[in-house]
């Protein structure tokens, strides 16, 4: 396992067809070709690329697993949100591949455009894939207020979360 403890978060870029499966519920399982190094029960603040260009929400997960591709479409179809071509596309030319297994989830009410973003944290740039968010940056953006990780302790698994209001 890669592991992370040194207080930062993960800022996954995703593409609004996904960040929209996630939101409702239907997307339960992220499917990715590298992983960041993170925790048990790691944060990760959602950027959804373009056109949307904003943090729109996050998650946390419970697990990741790094599995050989037949074996890992075996314990995530259904769960994943894509297709099996799709899949098959996504992982073309890779023996393994991971999926972040999504516990809980939330969404801002007033997403954080890229304009507001890089006028907040200088010299920021949307990820290609993750990057470090670090504690002092989720802390002045205001995407870990206490009505949010007050929510955190409801487990979204099955369910959709309530929308929440950012402070900002």
């Amino acid at each position: 396992m890669k592991t992370n403890t040194d207080g930062k978060y993960i800022l996954l870029s995703i593409q609004p067809y996904f960040a929209n499966k996630i939101f409702e519920g239907t997307k339960r399982v992220e499917l990715r070709r590298s992983v960041p190094k993170y925790h048990k029960d790691q944060i990760v603040i959602l950027y959804v690329s373009t056109p949307v260009k904003a943090i729109v929400g996050g998650f946390q997960f419970s697990h990741v697993v790094e599995e050989n591709l037949s074996k890992l479409w075996d314990s995530v179809q259904g769960i994943a949100g894509v297709t099996f071509e799709q899949f098959s596309k996504y992982y073309s030319g890779a023996d393994n591949g991971y999926g972040i297994f999504i516990s809980r989830v939330w969404k801002y009410s007033t997403p954080l455009s890229l304009k507001l973003l890089r006028s907040s944290l200088s010299n920021f740039s949307p990820p290609q894939n993750f990057r470090y968010l670090h504690s002092s940056q989720a802390t002045n953006l205001n995407l870990l207020d206490f009505e949010i990780l007050n929510h955190l302790s409801q487990d979204f698994s099955i369910h959709p979360p309530p929308t929440i209001s950012s402070t900002l």
